[in-house]
C-alpha cells in the first residue's frame, strides 16, 4: 500500500453534501457517548462547521466506532435566549494532534438532527464568515 493510498483525499465521503459550504464559528460543543457502561462528555469549540459535520478542537483524543450524539451550543438571539442546544446524532471521521493549538481537531460526519432541528443549524450559519478553499 502507496501512501498516496492512504492521502486524506481518498478517504474524503463521496456524498455531495461534504461539499457544503464551511463557516468559520467557534462555538460550544459537547461529544457524548458510552464507554465501558458509563457515559461520557467531552467538550470543546467548533473550528468549522457545515450543513454536513464539524470539525472541532478539544484536549482529547477521541474517537469511537460508530454514533455519537453532539451537543451543539448555537449563539441565537431570540426570545432573549443566549444559546439553543441541538442534539446532532453524528459519526467520527478523524482526529489529529493539531501543531497549531495544541490540542486534539476532531472531524464528524452529521447523521441526524433530533427533532428535526436541522433549520436551527441553518438560521445560526447565514451570516457567519465563509471558509475559502
Amino acid at each position: 500500500m502507496s501512501i498516496k493510498n492512504l492521502s486524506y483525499a481518498n478517504i474524503r465521503p463521496a456524498d455531495p453534501a461534504y461539499r457544503a459550504p464551511r463557516y468559520a464559528v467557534h462555538w460550544k460543543i459537547g461529544i457524548l457517548y458510552e464507554k465501558n457502561g458509563k457515559n461520557e462528555l467531552f467538550q470543546g469549540r467548533t473550528f468549522e462547521v457545515s450543513a454536513s459535520g464539524t470539525s472541532f478542537l478539544s484536549q482529547h483524543n477521541i474517537f469511537k466506532d460508530g454514533s455519537v450524539k453532539v451537543l451543539l451550543a448555537l449563539p441565537w438571539y431570540r426570545d432573549n435566549q443566549q444559546e439553543k442546544i441541538i442534539e446532532i446524532e453524528a459519526r467520527i471521521i478523524h482526529t489529529v494532534l493539531s501543531s497549531e493549538s495544541q490540542n486534539y481537531r476532531t472531524g464528524l460526519q452529521f447523521i441526524s438532527f433530533k427533532d428535526d432541528k436541522a433549520h436551527f443549524l441553518e438560521i445560526a450559519l447565514r451570516d457567519q464568515p465563509k471558509v475559502n478553499r
